[in-house]
């Protein structure tokens, strides 16, 4: 009774914000889509739902699991982000088209939508990526007997508090599985979902880690601007709101160290004339990306304005630091460096990453700062280990912890009795 209350709740509201929700200019983008409507009527084993960018990489790499072991599956990709979907469609160009998935913009958690949308597609098995925990998707799956897997299933305390209250409600709408990347995970999952099966797996996040190469020197684009001792510290996706403290690092570290060369990578692009202004109140000698022709004299900060270059900085680089985490924003992926066997130096933000675990800090190949000082000192110092020793320590720790797009794999093929 306290289900049905709700969803009827629950529809009323999606009811009455739908002309507010047509009114917000990203989500009126493929709005046909959203309600469901442009989807062809044919059926499809998996539905995948991948909330953004991230998740859609997470649905590309158990699309092509199932594609080499299952390759008679049809498979439904959805997607809520234009970002999320043009990683999607693009990816699907380059299929086998006997393989290739069917891609499109979930439709919106509207149950008569979701309705409408479910019974045009008629999926074996839904799986959900991360913290996709829609009601009106989960309610019809529990209605109509259709199994439900949440996958690389993560839950922040935060979130946790957020769902408590409506517990007894969300627990009778429960998904069939759920396979979280942390026991912790696993445990708030637990006492929201008390029927659903919980388990553990590695996150898939690091089965895609392997797919970016080292980049070796004779084959890096930018090698004609940096020499081979040149002494390279890489600043990368730096965000606005920790450019002071950024600024504070530069300028020690082309006092202590004039023979750096430094380069720095806003995040955002539209932070470089912010930037321009900073260099050109001091006496630093700084050049554009878009202007190098040559080989950078040492002292000098090169000001990244041109996309897609990080990882052949990492590879240049002989220390780097990643920004996004000298503010309380989560931090980015310092992964990349590690791959090209540079240990990156980090701030105290983390926590989006905190999934690659703190054994990586315990081990070295991870330095941790606070402040602008610590950051200088880091970067200056010479790198402690060589890259084959990094890459190779890299390479071990994340070895060990691959293994969970099989493991979805896997179990998605249970679920369809396969």
């Amino acid at each position: 009774m306290k289900t049905s209350l709700f969803l009827g709740l629950y529809t009323l509201l999606w009811t009455l914000a739908l002309p507010l929700v047509f009114l917000n200019k990203r989500l009126r983008e493929h709005w046909f889509a959203r309600l469901g409507w442009s989807i062809g009527r044919k059926h499809h084993d998996i539905w995948m739902q991948a909330a953004s960018v991230g998740e859609a990489f997470l649905a590309i790499s158990l699309a092509d699991h199932l594609a080499r072991e299952h390759p008679e599956l049809s498979v439904l990709i959805t997607t809520n982000t234009s970002q999320g979907y043009d990683i999607l469609t693009e990816h699907a160009r380059k299929c086998p088209e006997a393989t290739r998935p069917a891609i499109s913009i979930c439709p919106l958690d509207h149950p008569w939508i979701i309705s409408r949308f479910m019974r045009r597609t008629t999926p074996g098995a839904v799986v959900l990526l991360e913290t996709e925990l829609w009601p009106g998707i989960l309610g019809y799956c529990k209605r109509h007997k259709c199994p439900v897997l949440v996958a690389n299933a993560r839950m922040s305390p935060t979130s946790f508090a957020g769902y408590m209250p409506l517990s007894p409600i969300l627990e009778s709408l429960g998904p069939t599985d759920i396979m979280a990347i942390s026991s912790a995970d696993g445990a708030r999952f637990s006492l929201l979902f008390k029927d659903a099966r919980v388990t553990t797996m590695p996150n898939i996040k690091f089965d895609r880690i392997g797919e970016n190469p080292t980049i070796p020197y004779v084959a890096n684009p930018l090698s004609r601007f940096f020499r081979p001792s040149a002494k390279l510290v890489a600043l990368g996706s730096i965000r606005e709101e920790e450019e002071p403290v950024i600024s504070a690092a530069i300028t020690q570290l082309v006092s202590h160290h004039p023979a750096t060369i430094i380069a720095l990578v806003p995040r955002h692009q539209h932070r470089i004339s912010a930037w321009k202004t900073f260099l050109k109140s001091t006496s630093i000698s700084w050049v554009l990306r878009s202007k190098l022709v040559g080989p950078v004299k040492p002292g000098t900060v090169v000001l990244w304005d041109r996309f897609g270059e990080l990882q052949h900085i990492y590879a240049l680089a002989k220390t780097a630091f990643v920004g996004g985490s000298l503010a309380p924003l989560g931090g980015q992926n310092f992964l990349e460096p590690l791959a090209q066997g540079v240990c990156p130096v980090i701030g105290p933000f983390w926590k989006n990453f905190h999934w690659v675990g703190q054994e990586l800090i315990d081990q070295g190949l991870v330095t941790v700062v606070s402040d602008h000082q610590q950051l200088a000192n880091e970067l200056g110092a010479a790198a402690s280990m060589s890259r084959e020793k990094v890459r190779a320590a890299a390479e071990a720790y994340l070895a060990s912890r691959r293994g969970g797009t099989a493991l979805v794999g896997a179990r998605i093929a249970s679920l369809l009795n396969l």
